[in-house]
């Protein structure tokens, strides 16, 4: 590595850990996965928050936290006893274009991806 790409290197480690730190991470949609401490719970709520993050902050905040407390403490539980012949609990969800059957159909496809791999990673 030339000495352009180290000083570089060097001024961006810097800037990581300064900044790289949960109490600066608001608005990020990543800050809701920090809610939980297991891992399959935080990746749920990390495609969740993936999932709707576009528009106005306020309203993506809004309605992650909608969504995460319907699921309630285990995203992971929730989509893996998921029954989407009872996806009618979700029709009043609505974020943008977005509906509660969008929701549906995503936890849907989740828990056949959950029962097949485990994870979201593999």
């Amino acid at each position: 590595m030339d000495k352009r790409n180290i000083q570089l290197k060097n001024v961006l480690e810097k800037l990581y850990a300064k900044y790289n730190c949960r109490e600066l991470i608001a608005p990020d949609p990543l800050q809701f996965l920090y809610r939980y401490s297991d891992p399959p719970d935080m990746e749920i709520a990390a495609l969740v928050a993936a999932a709707l993050a576009y528009g106005r902050v306020a309203q993506i905040e809004k309605s992650v936290t909608e969504l995460l407390k319907f699921m309630g403490k285990s995203p992971f539980e929730f989509v893996v006893k998921f029954d989407k012949s009872k996806a009618n609990v979700l029709k009043k969800f609505k974020h943008r274009f977005t509906t509660g059957q969008s929701i549906a159909d995503l936890l849907a496809i989740l828990k056949i991806v959950l029962a097949q791999y485990g994870g979201i990673e593999k």
